[in-house]
């Protein structure tokens, strides 16, 4: 064994006393080598660690320990720590190694520095910080993590991870986490794998928490790995985009589905079918029929009420417990306006939807009495529904609403019904549509013609004439109004069609009138949607203006119906129309169907009563005749002009005249004319036979 003092070390005896030294020991000590031989090292060590140093010493003499870490006083005054490393020589002879632990203890006191600022950082965040090794237990948890979870403080330390969260779903993270322990960040993206994982945590009392778990790279520690993570509260952040999610696929209105939760649970349902040969759905297509007028004439205010009182009633309709099918709220979607529909996602038969759908019209053909609006009772509306079968009748979105809303219209004919598609259906909603666009393009491409019926006195003398429009279809000739005003008014393409025929009678008026013809006036028809129309006084009188009219020759034709939907609100556009356009007259056509009241006829500001055709047409019944009877005695007396429609034969014509009617129309004088051969009838002015 080598007895030669190498580098920092001493050679002492047993009771500690210094027997030589190797020269570089007096950097340790401050003082020259020479100075220590003979020098207990005990003097060197400061007081108060003298007993724990001889214990430790002992230790070593008996062989039960190689070194000790002691502190040494160096001859300026501070410390020195060293680890001491004892060899035995021999009997009496031991060589102490020392090392300088000066530089250690100052990384260590920085390190410590570290530590602490990290803990004080780790203690004023609002995250929560979780550091755990790849046993999944937990060696550090702040004090937010430890509030956060409802944890005392420290007791999450060396507890397992999967404390934190519910049994079920730890199963899955605990997967997903361990990944994070062998793919840093770098290599996170090319493996699909994401820094943040969203997760539910569980607290102490069983409270669930929505977290946000924010994954560092593990770093080598010892044996362990280390994985430090951020857990963060997101559980108003996920009401928040809860919240957004419901309003994005929600109508604000009634609380709904709309058009996207419609398209996407739709979507859904067919995409699920698909591995479901006899699996079946049904789509109902609804509309409330009467809707428009009661927002109309109403208000905006009672509409929107009136819908939402339909949702409520919807709902109440489709609960859980039914007996026929179980449906969630969110499966009856509002598209607009006054349209619904209701997805049944599983029926056994077709019969399963047609007991919903007789259901759904029970429930909301029942009358509306909405709190706020008590003066106004038991207000009514009619539905019609519309059924597609799925797949039956359509594999995708566009195809079932399409057949829906075919069918829908059908049961719109019979009112308050149902009816499910058929082919024949897919055809009409075909010329529909194609009626629609070829209506846009009729407006385009000027295809429409006023046609005029003369109106005639007692003489059959022509006092005035009747606009009315035609349609130069390119392929299916002349068509009259039937059989496209109606889809007109429900597309509103009335209101520009309306406000062309307005024009085009009136400009043509007064080309009549400057080519030296009789000064007649025309009359044209107001459809319910022009009078709707806020500025239709506005509209009238800058048409009127434009063709350079005197307004006294311009007759205003409406509906008894039209007037009867809001007889207010028809009182105020009436006045409005004479007030805005002096010498403008007003007719209340058709009547006699509109069971008007007395006491609102006398308030209406009209100049004109036209006898509807089907009393006229009807006259040699007693009941038709006391009919027409009584409105000419009403007219008169109110001081009103009468004009009896479609009168056809000469007893028709004799046995008005009897009953003192003023004026009169129908084909026993003239069809409706063409402006060219009207001319001819108007120069004339006398029409002493039936036009053909």
């Amino acid at each position: 064994m080598s007895t030669t003092i190498e580098k920092n070390q001493i050679a002492v005896n047993r009771m500690c006393a210094v027997l030589s030294a190797h020269e570089s020991v007096s950097e340790i000590f401050g003082v020259p080598v020479e100075s220590l031989t003979g020098k207990n090292l005990m003097s060197y060590i400061p007081e108060h660690a003298h007993d724990s140093f001889q214990t430790e010493w002992a230790n070593i003499v008996a062989g039960i320990s190689r070194s000790v870490y002691a502190n040494v006083m160096h001859l300026s005054g501070y410390v020195v720590p060293l680890e001491v490393v004892a060899r035995i020589v021999s009997e009496d002879v031991l060589h102490l190694s020392l090392l300088d632990l000066s530089h250690r203890t100052a990384l260590q006191d920085e390190l410590n520095a570290v530590r602490e600022n990290y803990m004080l950082l780790s203690e004023t965040t609002t995250d929560g910080i979780l550091q755990i090794n790849n046993d999944l237990q937990i060696i550090f948890a702040n004090n937010a993590a430890e509030k956060m979870l409802d944890f005392e403080h420290g007791s999450l330390v060396e507890k397992n991870l999967s404390l934190l969260f519910p049994s079920p779903q730890y199963k899955r993270y605990k997967k997903l986490i361990m990944r994070y322990f062998v793919i840093d960040d770098q290599d996170r993206h090319s493996t699909g794998m994401q820094n943040v994982m969203e997760a539910l945590a569980q607290k102490k009392g069983g409270d669930m928490v929505a977290v946000e778990l924010s994954m560092g790279n593990s770093k080598g520690v010892g044996d362990s790995r280390l994985l430090t993570c951020i857990i963060r509260d997101i559980t108003l952040r996920k009401k928040a985009d809860r919240r957004l999610r419901y309003l994005a696929y929600h109508d604000k209105l009634t609380s709904l589905g709309n058009r996207d939760r419609f398209s996407e649970t739709l979507n859904r349902t067919l995409k699920g079918m698909r591995d479901k040969p006899n699996h079946h759905a049904a789509l109902l297509y609804l509309d409330l029929d009467g809707f428009k007028k009661i927002n109309d004439s109403l208000g905006h205010e009672m509409g929107d009420a009136i819908l939402k009182a339909c949702a409520k009633r919807l709902g109440n309709c489709l609960r859980e417990g039914d007996e026929v099918y179980r449906f969630d709220f969110e499966e009856i979607f509002r598209l607009g306006g006054d349209e619904f529909t209701i997805l049944l996602p599983y029926i056994n038969k077709p019969e399963d939807a047609a007991i919903v759908a007789g259901r759904v019209i029970d429930k909301l053909t029942q009358p509306y009495n909405i709190e706020g609006w008590e003066a106004i009772k038991n207000i009514r509306l009619g539905v019609s529904i519309g059924i597609a079968i799925i797949p039956r009748d359509g594999r995708d979105r566009t195809t079932l609403l399409r057949n829906a809303d075919a069918a829908m219209y059908r049961a719109k004919e019979k009112g308050n019904n149902f009816e499910f598609f058929t082919e024949e259906m897919n055809n009409m909603a075909m010329e529909r549509l194609l009626m629609e666009e070829g209506i846009r393009q009729a407006l385009s491409e000027n295809e429409f013609e006023l046609y005029y019926q003369p109106i005639v006195d007692a003489d059959k003398n022509i006092v005035s004439a009747e606009a009315l429009i035609r349609w130069n279809h390119p392929k299916r000739g002349v068509l009259p109004p039937k059989k496209f005003i109606s889809l007109a008014e429900e597309t509103d393409l009335i209101k520009p069609l309306g406000t062309w025929v307005l024009s085009t009678a009136c400009t043509q008026l007064k080309e009549l009138h400057e080519a030296g013809w009789p000064d007649i006036p025309i009359s044209i028809n107001l459809a319910p949607a022009q009078l709707d129309q806020r500025d239709i006084a506005d509209t009238v009188g800058r048409i009127v203006a434009r063709s350079g009219l005197e307004p006294r020759h311009l007759h205003i034709e409406i509906t008894e119906t039209t007037v009867m939907q809001n007889p207010e609100l028809s009182r105020q556009k009436i006045d409005l129309i004479k007030g805005m356009n002096d010498g403008v007259k007003i007719s209340i056509d058709d009547f006699g169907i509109g069971y008007s009241s007395l006491a609102y006829l006398t308030r209406y500001s009209v100049d004109y009563l036209k006898i509807d055709r089907s009393f006229v047409m009807g006259i040699e019944k007693n009941e038709n005749a006391k009919v027409i009877k009584t409105i000419i005695d009403l007219a008169t007396s109110l001081g009103l002009e009468v004009v009896a429609e479609g009168v056809e034969t000469e007893e028709q014509f004799s046995q008005l005249l009897e009953n003192e009617c003023h004026y009169f129309q129908g084909y026993l004088f003239s069809k409706p004319q063409p402006l060219e051969k009207i001319r001819e009838l108007v120069k004339g002015k006398s029409v002493g036979r039936m036009i053909v």
